[in-house]
């Protein structure tokens, strides 16, 4: 993947996590995961190893640590809604 690649995959990402939000889109992985939180400043707590894929704030797919995770997931559905994100300094 090149740097292009890997930024219009970023972005696409981080705009679907609006969609994901309203049950219309999904986050697929672990990566994109890492990407939308880093977006939006939530920490992601050590457990979210287990996570899977998600379909929407209130749906995951998970090999353990579901109260954790469902608690990440509504932080970060939170922080999308109302727009707060990192500034990013490069």
């Amino acid at each position: 993947m090149t740097t292009t690649q890997a930024i219009e995959y970023e972005k696409i990402v981080i705009n679907s996590a609006k969609d994901w939000i309203n049950g219309e889109a999904s986050i697929d992985n672990q990566f994109e995961l890492a990407l939308i939180a880093d977006h939006y400043n939530v920490t992601l707590p050590a457990c979210m190893y287990h996570f899977q894929y998600s379909n929407s704030p209130d749906h995951v797919c998970a090999t353990g640590a579901f109260k954790t995770i469902y608690k990440t997931l509504e932080k970060l559905a939170q922080a999308i809604r109302t727009g707060e994100r990192t500034e990013k300094c490069f």
